[in-house]
């Protein structure tokens, strides 16, 4: 029954994460960067591909990543109609080639060029980009995304912008459209696929942070993978996670009506138990439209009470309270008798405060 105080200790660790990046990026101009684990560098996909391979035993000190690009450059246009420049070779690498960009410049990828890396990034492509944001608030939400049962922190990184920077490794895409211009995107293209910060530029998010800060970012600022996401691509990925969380949802009520069926015993217990597991990883799975999610709460409640663990199922029901469930509504749809069906059903007798909180 402490929910509330749980719930202000949360937001004042989520303000302190806020404040932090606030007061280090108040004195300049800066971009930044959210990264769910950490890298050993900061890097684009295209350096941990070939760096980051364990598996790799060969010296690569000679490797020049910008003609990696080159080649997957070549072989994109390919999809697209357009006809390969520079290097002809599809890896992008021959002994007679000289490199195809001039050392410590960006120099030369043209603007359409830079357009199609810019979209093999957003959809997932690997590229020698690094992806920024204008806005720390979206950092924050990359930051945090991932799968919810890891267990590593995530980390927000603070770039100031230089004179330099802006001449030589800043990309900012000339025709930007849907997840660009929602997620505030910039690039840096650096020549050999990463960057060094300082550990005082860095802020990290505890693993266990993590879902209550993406609530409090949809609550409080709209982003979501809904509004981060949003395209046909967003959608289908979107999609694929609200399936998840349905599947769970609807595996919990199989197993609640299981054990509303069963004759009391430990069989009965122990699909009430399993019941909970699902709606639990439903609720974790911090699924879109919300009535799901406050449902699962009430459901979460319900089966507590049929294992008489009363404080908890006093914080579930409390918690889809608060996000809109007509609890003596929804318990009526159970229990059309109420209390006195639920006692009959059970043998379990509901007291005060329950009864008033389900309508009596």
């Amino acid at each position: 029954m402490n929910d509330k105080t749980n719930s202000e200790n949360q937001s004042r660790t989520i303000d302190e994460i806020i404040n932090e990046i606030k007061q280090k990026s108040s004195n300049g101009d800066y971009i930044y960067r959210g990264e769910r684990k950490q890298h050993c560098k900061i890097s684009s996909a295209l350096y941990r591909e070939y760096f980051d391979d364990k598996n790799i035993n060969v010296d690569l000190q000679g490797l020049d990543l910008r003609n990696v690009q080159r080649g997957m450059l070549n072989a994109a246009k390919k999809h697209i109609g357009e006809s390969p420049q520079g290097l002809e070779d599809s890896i992008g690498w021959t002994f007679k080639s000289r490199p195809t960009e001039q050392p410590g410049r960006r120099v030369i990828i043209d603007t359409d060029e830079l357009e199609i890396l810019t979209e093999l990034q957003h959809y997932g492509g690997i590229t020698n980009l690094i992806d920024f944001t204008t806005d720390y608030l979206i950092a924050i939400f990359f930051a945090c995304t991932g799968d919810l049962k890891e267990t590593e922190d995530g980390r927000v990184i603070l770039l100031e912008k230089t004179p330099r920077m802006e001449e030589e490794l800043l990309i900012r895409p000339q025709n930007p459209r849907h997840r660009v211009i929602a997620q505030k995107s910039i690039f840096l293209y650096p020549p050999h696929g990463f960057i060094d910060v300082h550990e005082d530029h860095i802020v990290y998010i505890p693993s266990d942070l993590k879902q209550p800060m993406q609530k409090y970012l949809r609550k409080y600022h709209d982003i979501s993978p809904e509004t981060i996401y949003n395209d046909l691509h967003g959608f289908i990925t979107n999609q694929k996670n609200h399936q998840e969380a349905a599947k769970e949802f609807h595996f919990g009520l199989i197993l609640q009506y299981k054990g509303y069926r069963t004759e009391p015993g430990p069989k009965k217990q122990k699909a009430y138990k399993d019941a909970m597991l699902h709606y639990e990883r439903a609720i974790k799975l911090n699924s879109d439209p919300i009535s799901l999610e406050k449902t699962a709460y009430y459901k979460l409640g319900v089966c507590r009470m049929h294992l008489e663990e009363w404080e908890k199922a006093w914080e579930n029901l409390m918690i889809a309270d608060n996000m809109g469930v007509h609890l003596p509504a929804e318990f009526h749809k159970d229990y059309p008798g109420g209390i006195d069906e639920f006692k009959k059903e059970t043998g379990i007798e509901i007291r005060h405060p329950f009864t008033v909180l389900l309508g009596y």
